[in-house]
């Protein structure tokens, strides 16, 4: 893989090539290596500090010395090497011996601390401790420095020779189709129609995708890394502070329920399956091809040239490894999320324990947040006026305007738009631009305006003229599939967001008098389901079929929306709505409950604070947005095949079901106007548009 020179000829500006782009990366990672393993052990002094206080000083003081040492090395090394050639333009051994000194140091390093360990720690930990000191390695950083140094001949291809004719090998096929790419002049010679390039050649296309990819992945790789660290440390003081409890718990039951209690908690399985996401780093295509560019040329075997044959035919390495980085930085969010929810359950586990124990004549209930919903409210009584029922087929999606004198329904592919006056709903207008069903509607209130969201993968906003007549003003395209996640606005009406089926959020921005395209989103796992921003307009809430609920944030300074948390769940999404800026709702698939969720005030992190008990039956998927009448507090919602009307306490954020509608099936669609006296709805049941008033 390196040019090899003798000392007295060489070139220093392929020296510094051979430095920069391939030592230096793999040095740096052997560094931060061993500067994790002292740290590590500097961790695991402290915990023995009780019977070696003043010799644990002492030697942690030895470990942070020579953590700043190899910290100071690294970036001397790194600091020569990028002034390059300058410095040591015509004389590399100076170079030679400073990086030497280096690497004798990282070893000196470690007998150093073997020693001085042996001075005051007993033998039990001694072990322990050496273990960890072995497990600093700079043997393959000072093998292949000496390899860029060391006078050699010029670099010789392997002994690779054709199993089927045992002649030696000189050629390789780049044809994916091809399952045997290595090949003899006879292989040659028997397919004459064989894509075949030179070994030369491969071993040249090789040495531009090291020097392509080896600093990319180097740098996403070390972020990451930096990033999952971060995981262990959360499941080291989770262990510590669940220990704590479960002695104390042990204490005051007289040790009486032991067995049942590491049952409940069953902590070491979950901290496994937390351990389990670290060896996904190392386990990687990208990191598996970083190992083998560590090879020089001539040890591969037969089975890495071919290897090297479909890495060197990829393209767009750069943007995978950037892909994979982000996949994966969104996995060890998802995770150090998943620890954090996991500590708040054991915490209510450890209650409800306490509890069940100290009071055993009460029944325990683990779903005991759950509140069942009926008398903590008056009831809300909607009645059904039958002489204003309109029949219609199969309508998807409604939306009122400002007023609430015009209403906008999705039927089938076609919108028809309805003049709406204390209840009766009269047809002015039948648009038929799109091609699909229309899967969602959003009434403008600063300009006469709607926009529609389809399955046609089309979003359009529709104006209306001097003679009240509506026309598509606009097509906004880009999404690749049905759009029927929701197309919100924020307050200033400035901003489209809307979510689909091909995993993406998108924002639209106007300019011109023209919306377009301002940001791409991406990261769901499946297709989005539903969007709410906040009251502020400075957050979103987004979920899909997916087991994640992502919350994201508007940037200031980098003028883009980011994701800041990711909550995972259970079940996939249904529907989400915020509430206040720091309370949120979210019905999963399948689940007789409505989750509450608060943003807690310590880490700012969107936590559940309530489950509550939801009408439902036939919970098959479909969607229909939540809906938040202020005016109100009630919030409209669908969960299976039954609308639930809940009243929200704002004063203590308690919500309540105090009237539910239901349908035969799940086929059920509706909106409320705006101060909530009427709510219009759809059913595949009655096949019409019925319209029902609030009572007092």
């Amino acid at each position: 893989m390196f040019s090899d020179y003798n000392t007295e000829e060489q070139d220093t500006c392929n020296i510094e090539q051979n430095l920069k782009q391939k030592w230096l990366p793999l040095y740096q990672k052997d560094t931060q290596l061993a500067m994790k393993i002292l740290i590590a052990l500097k961790s695991d002094i402290q915990k023995q500090m009780s019977s070696f206080i003043q010799s644990s000083i002492d030697y942690m003081k030895s470990l942070d010395d020579q953590v700043q040492e190899l910290q100071l090395k690294s970036n001397q090394i790194g600091s020569l090497l990028y002034q390059l050639p300058s410095q040591v333009y015509n004389n590399p051994n100076q170079l030679n011996l400073l990086i030497s000194e280096s690497l004798v140091d990282g070893e000196r390093i470690k007998e150093f601390l073997k020693i001085k360990l042996r001075n005051f720690v007993d033998s039990d930990n001694l072990i322990n401790f050496i273990q960890k000191i072995q497990q600093i390695k700079f043997d393959d950083s000072i093998r292949i420095f000496n390899r860029i140094f060391q006078p050699q001949q010029n670099q010789k291809d392997g002994n690779w020779t054709c199993n089927q004719h045992n002649e030696r090998i000189r050629y390789v096929q780049l044809n994916e189709e091809v399952s045997n790419k290595i090949a003899c002049e006879y292989c040659r010679q028997d397919n004459k129609y064989g894509q075949y390039i030179t070994l030369q050649s491969l071993k040249n296309r090789w040495n531009e995708y090291i020097l392509e990819t080896a600093k990319s992945f180097n740098l996403v790789q070390n972020k990451l890394v930096s990033k999952s660290n971060i995981i262990s440390q959360t499941i080291s003081s989770l262990q510590l502070h669940f220990q704590k409890l479960i002695d104390q718990i042990n204490q005051q039951l007289n040790n009486q329920s032991t067995i049942e209690l590491n049952k409940l908690l069953n902590i070491k399985n979950k901290n496994n399956i937390l351990y389990q996401f670290s060896n996904t780093l190392e386990n990687d295509q990208f990191h598996q091809q970083f190992q083998l560019m560590q090879y020089d040329w001539s040890e591969f075997s037969t089975g890495q040239l071919g290897d090297v044959a479909y890495i060197c035919r990829q393209k767009n390495q750069i943007e995978q490894i950037e892909q994979e980085s982000i996949y994966k930085d969104i996995q060890i969010t998802n995770m150090l999320n998943q620890s954090k929810c996991f500590t708040n359950m054991m915490i209510i586990q450890f209650e409800s324990f306490l509890k069940y124990w100290n009071k055993p004549q009460i029944n325990y209930n683990q779903n005991s947040e759950i509140v069942e919903s009926g008398n903590q409210a008056v009831p809300l009584n909607y009645q059904l006026l039958e002489q204003y029922n309109v029949k219609e087929e199969k309508c998807l999606s409604f939306a009122f305007n400002s007023d609430s004198s015009i209403l906008v329904v999705g039927c089938n592919c076609f919108i028809k738009v309805f003049e709406f006056k204390q209840g009766q709903l009269t047809l002015r207008q039948i648009l038929n631009d799109h091609k699909d069903y229309v899967r969602c509607l959003y009434f403008m209130n600063r300009t006469n305006q709607f926009i529609s969201g389809c399955n046609d993968c089309k979003i359009m906003i529709w104006s209306c003229d001097s003679n009240n007549l509506w026309y598509c003003s606009q097509v906004l395209e880009g999404h690749t599939d049905y759009v029927r996640a929701g197309v919100i606005m924020n307050n200033r009406e400035d901003l489209i967001i809307s979510g689909c089926d091909d995993r993406s959020i998108r924002f639209w921005s106007k300019k011109d008098s023209q919306w377009h395209c301002k940001q791409i989103l991406n990261g769901h796992s499946a297709e989005v389901r539903s969007l709410s921003l906040n009251p502020s307009s400075t957050q979103l809430i987004s979920c899909s079929t997916g087991t994640e609920i992502f919350l994201t944030q508007y940037h200031q300074n980098r003028k883009q929306w980011c994701i800041i948390q990711i909550i995972p769940t259970n079940k996939c999404g249904y529907s989400l709505k915020f509430i206040k800026d720091d309370l949120f709702t979210f019905q999963p698939f399948d689940q007789e409950i409505l989750q509450i969720y608060k943003r807690e005030q310590e880490q700012q992190n969107f936590q559940i604070i309530q489950e509550l008990k939801v009408n439902s039956k036939d919970n098959r998927l479909d969607f229909f947005s939540q809906q938040l009448i202020e005016e109100k507090s009630i919030l409209l919602h669908k969960n299976g095949n039954t609308i639930n009307i809940i009243q929200i306490n704002q004063k203590n954020n308690e919500f309540s079901v105090v009237q539910s509608i239901q349908s035969s099936d799940v086929y059920l669609y509706g909106s409320m106007t705006r101060d909530g006296k009427y709510l219009v709805t759809w059913d595949n049941e009655s096949r019409s548009i019925r319209v029902r008033k609030y009572q007092q």
